[in-house]
């Protein structure tokens, strides 16, 4: 997605990404700090998106919520092999509704898995190991709407972080 504003006078510093389904209220996906962002969806869903403007002296554009860009990932398989990832791993669906999966490209044993909310409270942690291929299924449906960072650890690996967006339909 392009993401793109002028400001006259003191010039768009970032953006703040908003996002919701059909099904969500609007979320705060976080602050970009380009002009472009990549966000995984879940097959067959529709994303709806919106940006406000933050500036070089710290204003935030006011807007009211509505769609300015809506998405809808198709049903048939990404042809990109790893979207939602890494040279090491796929993480999916992103956003999700509660229902995460982590696959590894490559065995691995011994791994850790911490989950941090964006204040970096940690939430869950867990040790794991994985089949090349293999999918581990991690629930987030207890947690509440927002943006969690997962983070991947392995000794000899490159430690790897996730952003991950949990959007669960309203009730």
């Amino acid at each position: 997605m392009q993401l793109n504003g002028t400001d006259a006078e003191s010039g768009v510093a970032k953006y703040r990404l908003h996002v919701k389904t059909d099904t969500s209220a609007w979320l705060n996906f976080g602050i970009v700090n380009s002009d472009s962002v990549r966000i995984i969806g879940q097959r067959g869903k529709t994303y709806h998106f919106y940006v406000s403007a933050l500036d070089h002296v710290g204003n935030v554009e006011s807007k009211t919520p509505t769609s300015e860009a809506s998405v809808t990932v198709p049903l048939e398989n990404n042809p990109n092999p790893n979207p939602g990832g890494s040279e090491n791993y796929n993480v999916y669906p992103n956003p999700t509704t509660g229902q995460l999966f982590i696959q590894s490209v490559k065995d691995i044993s011994g791994a850790t898995m911490i989950i941090t909310d964006v204040t970096g409270r940690i939430i869950r942690t867990a040790a794991f190991d994985l089949k090349a291929g293999a999918a581990q299924s991690i629930d987030l449906s207890g947690l509440s709407n927002g943006v969690y960072l997962i983070a991947l650890t392995k000794s000899g690996m490159q430690d790897e972080t996730f952003k991950i967006l949990l959007a669960k339909p309203e009730r």
